[in-house]
């Protein structure tokens, strides 16, 4: 599964790599900076980030928590996993 960045700042150099609650892999290149990025209808149980870029990652499409709490910070160069019991990942917005 490939997903396409988004406009914004420009892109940041690198891959998030990540795993669905299904065991789907999938990954999102060079992402636009300061941007929200959707999974689409994934959900998303894990990441390793691999951009030039921190991440904030968010269970809304929006990057938005349902219970308005901020994002999980993911720094570069590291992986991540959600808490499935609180809900997976369904955002991420790059932080440039």
């Amino acid at each position: 599964m490939a997903l396409t960045a988004c406009s914004g700042k420009g892109p940041v150099n690198g891959t998030l790599a990540f795993t669905t609650v299904r065991g789907a892999a999938g990954a999102v290149t060079n992402p636009e900076g300061g941007t929200c990025h959707s999974f689409g209808p994934a959900e998303v149980a894990s990441v390793d980030n691999g951009t030039l870029a921190d991440l904030l990652m968010f269970q809304g499409p929006d990057c938005a928590n349902p219970d308005g709490s901020p994002g999980i910070y993911v720094p570069t160069e590291t992986a991540a996993q959600a808490v499935l019991k609180v809900g997976a990942w369904r955002s991420f917005r790059t932080y440039v």
